[in-house]
């Protein structure tokens, strides 16, 4: 939950500077315990 809460104050943030309100924001988190070496992918679409 704390990740959640984290992203929504970062796309809030970002959305701001920028003069643009979010029409709608999908935000999935989860926990897990790394077993190999991955990667994590963050993608934010702007359209103006």
């Amino acid at each position: 939950e704390a990740a959640r809460k984290a992203v929504d104050e970062m796309l809030d943030e970002a959305f701001a500077r920028r003069g643009l309100t979010a029409v709608e924001k999908k935000i999935e988190a989860c926990a897990h315990t790394v077993v190999n070496t991955g990667c994590c992918l963050a993608a934010v679409p702007l359209w103006y």
